[in-house]
């Protein structure tokens, strides 16, 4: 299996992992991602659960997706060390630039997204991006770009903090928390988001693939 299928069938784990956690109702649109990704056999290729069928189903899927992720994780370390032809080029980032280039990249979106400059933001998503709103809707890019687009709230401020970053070769994980000022309606809101963001790199760039986002009670 090579990195960048073990790459896409990562992502789509962690779509399906996100989706049994958000609700039974993500299920379905989270083993369409799954299926048309991953190749793979038995594992996770049943038709979608439905009716009274979803709620052990999503325990289930949840526990093997983790399985899984936890798997590719192992495999993608392995192909780094043992082959000798993906070793990194000279001069390319340590583990802590990448992290700086990462968050970078973060404050970089959230101010397009304040700013409302939607053509520059969407250069930032994969073409295949998916997001996991607070309220546990799914959403793919076109869906979430008409939502920033044509949607009756807008965002001042955002101000993010305790961002934390992992990587992975060509993936990395950014984890946070940000502090969003709304104005909805007339009336300014403030909330608290926790939230978790996948980022592969691709021709040389890094986007941002995959976004789960949590809200966090006062």
């Amino acid at each position: 299996m090579g990195v960048k299928s073990v790459l896409k069938i990562l992502a789509a784990a962690l779509v399906l992992l996100a989706a049994a956690s958000a609700g039974a109702e993500e299920v379905g649109p989270a083993f369409d991602i799954w299926k048309r990704e991953t190749s793979l056999s038995g594992l996770l290729l049943r038709p979608a659960p439905k009716g009274r069928q979803m709620r052990g189903a999503i325990m289930r899927i949840a526990i093997e997706a983790t399985l899984l992720a936890a798997s590719l994780f192992t495999l993608l370390g392995q192909a780094s060390a043992q082959s000798p032809t993906q070793t990194e080029p000279q001069g390319s980032s340590s583990a802590a630039s990448v992290a700086d280039e990462i968050k970078a990249l973060e404050l970089k979106s959230d101010k397009l997204i304040v700013t409302a400059d939607w053509d520059e933001y969407e250069k930032l998503l994969t073409f295949d991006f998916t997001r996991i709103l607070c309220d546990g809707k799914l959403e793919n890019k076109k869906e979430t770009m008409v939502s920033f687009r044509g949607g009756p709230r807008k965002l001042i401020v955002i101000e993010p903090d305790d961002l934390q970053v992992r990587t992975y070769g060509e993936i990395a994980v950014l984890q946070g928390r940000s502090t969003i000022w709304v104005r909805e309606s007339g009336h300014l809101n403030t909330k608290i988001e926790r939230y978790t963001e996948l980022f592969v790199k691709q021709d040389g760039q890094w986007k941002l693939a995959v976004q789960q986002q949590t809200t966090v009670g006062k």
